[in-house]
């Protein structure tokens, strides 16, 4: 399986600098720049294994920062009505509760295995 990725993700970072070039001008304003896309492809064809554990890292990220208070302003608005207070404390709670587990131990643990998978490819 590793070695099928092993070639699959350079072919997919490939394809990814293609479709940067193919589009460059076409929908990119303001804030969303094609050096993001170039640095992914380049980063998996170079290190296929550390770029998808970043990338996954990142997601992961983004779901506990942004998930957690949006479920919370979700359930307070289920408990206490549309436009009430406890919206706004659930919103809050849960981006403090997100932002606790992304920057805790369990977050790390969660992620080890990215890492160890990331560390044995530099070392091959």
């Amino acid at each position: 399986m590793k070695s099928l990725l092993r070639v699959a993700l350079p072919i997919l970072g490939i394809i990814i600098i293609l479709f940067q070039l193919m589009h460059i001008g076409d929908y990119y304003q303001r804030f969303d720049s094609p050096l993001w896309g170039f640095l992914l492809g380049i980063g998996l064809i170079v290190s296929p294994f550390t770029a998808v554990g970043i990338l996954l890292t990142y997601l992961l990220m983004l779901v506990f920062i942004l998930g957690f208070p949006i479920l919370g302003a979700y359930i307070g608005a289920q408990i206490t009505g549309k436009d009430s207070f406890g919206v706004w404390v659930g919103l809050i709670g849960g981006g403090i509760l997100g932002f606790k587990i992304a920057w805790s131990d369990f977050f790390n643990t969660l992620v080890a295995p990215l890492r160890k998978v990331a560390d044995q490819d530099d070392k091959d």
